[in-house]
C-alpha cells in the first residue's frame, strides 16, 4: 500500500485546491466542513480569492484522508500530496 501518493501535480497552480474538491470523494475526508468544501470552488482570481486561501489552509491542516484502513494528510509544496499518518513521523526529526 502507498505511503505518498501524488494526488494533484503543480501543473494545476491555482487551481489544485478546486481540483481536489472535484476529485475527491468527499466521503473519505474528515476535518472540514460544508461550508469549506463550498468555498474551494470559489474563483481563485475572483474578488473571494483570500476566502478560498484561507479555506485550503484549513484544509492542509486539518483534513484527513482515510483510505483502505491508511489516514492521510494533505500536502502541498508544489505539487499536492496525501501523505500516510504513519510515514509523516519518519520525515520529522527527532
Amino acid at each position: 500500500m502507498q505511503e505518498i501518493i501524488i494526488f494533484s501535480d503543480s501543473s494545476r497552480g491555482v487551481y489544485i485546491p478546486q481540483h481536489f474538491a472535484e476529485s475527491i470523494k468527499r466521503e473519505l475526508v474528515t476535518g472540514v466542513s460544508e461550508q469549506d468544501w463550498k468555498d474551494l470552488t470559489l474563483d481563485p482570481y475572483g474578488e473571494d480569492s483570500d476566502i478560498l486561501g484561507e479555506t485550503w489552509t484549513k484544509f492542509l491542516d486539518n483534513a484527513r484522508v482515510h483510505h483502505n484502513g491508511k489516514e492521510y494528510l494533505l500536502f502541498q509544496d508544489g505539487d499536492l500530496f496525501l501523505i500516510s499518518e504513519d510515514e509523516i513521523d519518519s520525515w520529522l526529526e527527532d
